[in-house]
């Protein structure tokens, strides 16, 4: 209800679902096998932005997911900057 960021990766973003945070609508990604327990469809990506809910899909895309959550805090130019230093290019994908 503040606005503030919520983010969730792997099977955390069901916990969302369940305690009724998601919002009407809000598209959100998870761990495959974790999706049947959601009130909504997942989507089949690594990383899900959608208003203030960031959702991470499993710990393969935990980089991915630190560094959109970094570039919401903060922003791309840091974010970008941090990437570089740690010799990835995740968020070119």
């Amino acid at each position: 209800e503040a606005g503030r960021l919520i983010c969730a990766i792997c099977a955390a973003p069901t916990i969302l679902s369940s305690a009724g945070i998601l919002t009407s609508g809000t598209h959100v990604t998870c761990y495959p096998s974790c999706a049947v327990d959601l009130d909504r469809p997942s989507a089949n990506v690594p990383v899900v932005v959608d208003g203030n809910f960031i959702t991470g899909q499993a710990p393969g895309s935990a980089m991915l997911f630190s560094l959109v959550v970094l570039q919401s805090l903060i922003g791309e130019e840091v974010a970008s900057k941090i990437a570089r230093g740690m010799v990835t290019d995740v968020l070119n994908v």
